[in-house]
């Protein structure tokens, strides 16, 4: 039995507009508290693999991969265009071959 879970994690987006920074990261006023929330239900669950959207900050990710490698060893994050592609994986087995298929924002995401 493979347990996998897969989450919107919506870092980007809070109650509150976003604020957009000259390095070009979208970040929302309680993205801490939405990634430590995460990480403590990862840690007390039995995922095999995790699929996360929208971890769009890369040291976002890696506060995840540093509290999680106790349970889930393995991820990749996908790094594309200006703020990254938002796109992670964690898995307990390692991966043997992965890839990423780019995709285009159409329209004005921010609207």
């Amino acid at each position: 039995k493979l347990t996998v879970a897969s989450l919107n994690a919506g870092t980007n987006f809070d109650d509150a507009p976003l604020i957009y920074f000259r390095d070009l990261k979208f970040i929302a006023k309680k993205r801490t508290e939405r990634i430590r929330g995460l990480i403590e239900h990862v840690k007390s669950a039995n995922y095999d693999v995790l699929c996360l959207q929208e971890i769009w900050p890369k040291a976002d990710y890696e506060l995840l991969k540093s509290e999680l490698v106790g349970k889930l060893p393995f991820s990749i994050y996908f790094p594309h265009g200006l703020i990254g592609s938002g796109l992670v994986i964690f898995s307990r087995f390692e991966f043997l071959e992965t890839s990423f298929m780019p995709f285009s924002v159409n329209g004005h995401p921010w609207k």
